[in-house]
């Protein structure tokens, strides 16, 4: 859904005067990869990072793995199967690719509340 309000949602915020938000820092860059574990291996062991155990996300459908790089982390995500969100980004990438920039913004989830005064509709459920 957010896709399709990208356009309207960024002239919209062009227009503005005052922006309704300020990114203050990048929370993390996920990427999709075809196996989290072995992606969490390689960048423990090439670039000697820590990396968390990788866990399942059975909600979002996806395996993920968090690597701390300095300031900022990189999120690593597979599909759980098939019918995972992220399984059709896998078909069109073969080797994964990435998926998502988390920026970190004052006032937090500011972005939410103006995406719900645009729409008549939001999922009930929001981070």
């Amino acid at each position: 859904m957010l896709a399709k309000l990208q356009p309207l949602l960024c002239s919209f915020v062009r227009g503005l005067s005052t922006k309704p938000w300020k990114v203050t820092g990048l929370n993390h860059v996920a990427m999709v990869v075809p196996d989290v574990e072995k992606a969490a291996t390689f960048y423990r062991d090439t670039f000697g990072v820590q990396v968390d155990k990788p866990f399942t996300a059975e909600a979002h459908g996806v395996h993920v793995a968090f690597v701390y790089m300095g300031n900022t982390k990189i999120e690593l995500i597979s599909p759980i199967d098939e019918h995972s969100p992220v399984a059709k980004f896998l078909e069109r990438n073969k080797s994964g690719g990435l998926h998502h920039i988390c920026v970190e913004s004052v006032p937090p989830l500011s972005i939410v509340s103006l995406i719900q005064q645009l729409v008549l509709w939001w999922p009930a459920s929001v981070y």
